[in-house]
């Protein structure tokens, strides 16, 4: 987590881990303006499989529904997000579009 927090990343809320199968931490927050929620695994193997399942189903759900439990629930709104990305042990899921995730793990130090 301090990696990304390094690269800018605002950390906002932990979610339970309860309902994403093999995450050992979940984080919500911000990235240049963008809601972004970071699923981490204990390993990368474990990241693009559970975690990719959870990510895929989460992404395609429609807006503003639960999807698996972990997303936030923003001035009384559920966080949608559009896309995600597997960084090393990590599957990032973002809103809008990818970039501005692709972003912030390009400027980890």
């Amino acid at each position: 987590m301090e990696s990304f927090v390094e690269a800018g990343f605002k950390k906002s809320k932990e979610f339970s881990i309860e309902t994403v199968p093999g995450a050992i931490s979940i984080w919500y927050g911000f990235y240049n303006r963008r809601d972004v929620e970071i699923r981490f695994f204990d390993s990368h193997e474990q990241a693009v499989g559970p975690g990719v399942a959870s990510a895929r189903a989460a992404v395609d759900r429609s807006p503003n529904t639960n999807r698996d439990g972990a997303a936030l629930f923003a001035s009384g709104q559920r966080t949608s997000f559009d896309d995600f990305m597997v960084a090393g042990n990590a599957v990032i899921l973002c809103q809008t579009e990818i970039g501005a995730c692709v972003e912030m793990v390009n400027s980890i130090p």
